[in-house]
């Protein structure tokens, strides 16, 4: 199975060009402009139209304020473009366990966001067999490093990821994080084509399973 995976398009959607063909297609999060409404979830959905992989999910980011407020639209629009939107949930493919969450650690007031400490019933609900974790934003420790902030990760993520330990585990969220680590069974993989000044520098991120 090919996957191919990226996240945090941004103001960059339009200049994604040759998306590599594959099995599954994962996008996690942040698809939006800036406080994501009904005409960035749209074009993202023409967008979806256009990849040629066999299936596609989507995680929402905290960008993506729609895909709090009106999720059945939201899936909706998805399903018409060819695409399962993951929020706690789950799907199976070719018999590798898939899951998608969006949240993330609060920071300001973006959408998807709680206390580290809150978030933890999310990581909870991820099942133990589960192969491939698809969350936004990172584990505290992995590919989460900002120069201003040290490490921003989710401490419960963490701990949530060392208890069912996936094969691979695929977020964005930090665009500085950009690249691929392995720790305790877990293969690691911060797809983010952005950097941190919003230019698309990142090619999409190819995995074999």
């Amino acid at each position: 199975m090919k996957i191919v995976a990226l996240s945090d398009t941004h103001w960059k959607l339009k200049e994604l060009k040759n998306i590599p063909e594959g099995d599954v297609f994962i996008f996690a999060g942040d698809w939006s402009l800036s406080n994501g409404g009904l005409s960035d979830v749209i074009a993202f959905a023409t967008f979806l139209k256009k990849v040629k992989c066999t299936h596609k999910l989507v995680v929402a980011g905290n960008h993506d304020f729609i895909g709090q407020q009106e999720p059945a639209m939201v899936k909706q629009l998805f399903s018409e473009a060819g695409a399962t939107y993951l929020l706690d949930s789950g799907v199976t493919i070719d018999n590798v366990h898939f899951w998608g969450s969006p949240w993330t650690p609060l920071f300001m007031d973006w959408a998807f966001m709680k206390e580290d400490y809150e978030l933890a019933k999310h990581w909870n609900a991820i099942p133990k067999n589960t192969d491939v974790l698809i969350t936004h934003g990172p584990a505290y420790g992995i590919l989460d490093r900002l120069p201003e902030y040290s490490n921003v990760g989710s401490v419960t993520l963490e701990e949530r990821i060392k208890q069912i330990k996936p094969a691979i585990h695929i977020f964005g969220h930090i665009h500085c994080g950009y690249g691929t680590m392995y720790s305790d069974n877990t293969t690691f993989y911060n797809v983010s084509v952005c950097d941190d000044d919003y230019n698309l520098v990142n090619k999409p991120t190819e995995i074999e399973v």
